[in-house]
Order: C-alpha cells, then sequence, then structure tokens
C-alpha cells in the first residue's frame, strides 16, 4: 500500500495520473491526462508582486556602466563584518520596508557601498544614516534609488 502511494505522488507531480500509467502499459508510452501549468511545474513560481523585485533590467544597466556590483565585495574578514554590521542594524528597524531591509551593501577595505530600490527619500536618508553611524560619514556611498 504504501510502494502504491508513492506511485501516485510520483505520478501526481509529473503530471500524470493513474490512467496514464495503465495507457504507458497499453501504448508503450506515457500520455499525460492534461497539461500541468506553470504553477505545477514551478512550485516557486512567482507571484503576481514579484515583478516589483525583479532588478533584471537594473542589473544589465548597472553591469554597462562599469558601477560597483555585488562581486566587488570584499572576502576580507573585516569587511565581511562590516556587512553584517550594517545589515544587521538595518534589518533591526522596523520602520523600513522589505526593499529597503534588502538592498545591497557593498564593503571594500572599509568602505560601503548601499544599492537598490527604496520606497522613499526618507527610506534612502535613513539608510545612509545607519550606514554612517557604523561606517562613518566618509567612507559611505549612497546609490540607492527611490522607485515610484
Amino acid at each position: 500500500m504504501k510502494l502504491l502511494h508513492s506511485t501516485f505522488l510520483l505520478l501526481s507531480s509529473c503530471g500524470l495520473s493513474l490512467g496514464a500509467l495503465s495507457a504507458m502499459g497499453q501504448t508503450g508510452g506515457v500520455q499525460p491526462t492534461t497539461s500541468p501549468s506553470a504553477a505545477e511545474v514551478s512550485p516557486m513560481a512567482p507571484s503576481p508582486d514579484a515583478s516589483q523585485a525583479d532588478n533584471t533590467k537594473r542589473n544589465k544597466k548597472v553591469t554597462k556602466n562599469a558601477e560597483v556590483t555585488a562581486q566587488d565585495q570584499s572576502n576580507a574578514q573585516a569587511d565581511l563584518n562590516l556587512v553584517a554590521k550594517v545589515r544587521r542594524a538595518i534589518v533591526d528597524d522596523d520602520s523600513l520596508s522589505v526593499n529597503a531591509q534588502n538592498v545591497k551593501i557593498i564593503a571594500t577595505n572599509g568602505k560601503v557601498v548601499l544599492k537598490g530600490p527604496v520606497k522613499s527619500d526618507s527610506e534612502r536618508t535613513r539608510l545612509t544614516q545607519i550606514a554612517n553611524e557604523i561606517v562613518g560619514a566618509n567612507n559611505v556611498k549612497n546609490e540607492l534609488e527611490v522607485s515610484h
């Protein structure tokens, strides 16, 4: 019984039914009873609101303009610790939106670059203020963009 249940789960996850299994024995091939929808094919399919978090166009622009990207992040322990401190302070600030809490923080040689979309100028200012308190005002470059 356990094997039958496992087989059913496997078939249903592939978009097949038990009828298709018996058809396979008769015709030598598998013919799904219905085509699976995009959500069935990819359980991690993006929600309709996920387009707000899609930075593909922005990332292409950044790459073409040779701006600092996450790949420029230093692996020096001091820089990694700096990023962790800034990230923790940003995440702990409940007044910030999810976008603001997820901005890119890139540290190299003790200097920090903040990048990404935020909801308002006040969030942009607050993120800069947080980073300045941790790193020092002369060590923070603000490349945050207010999304409309």
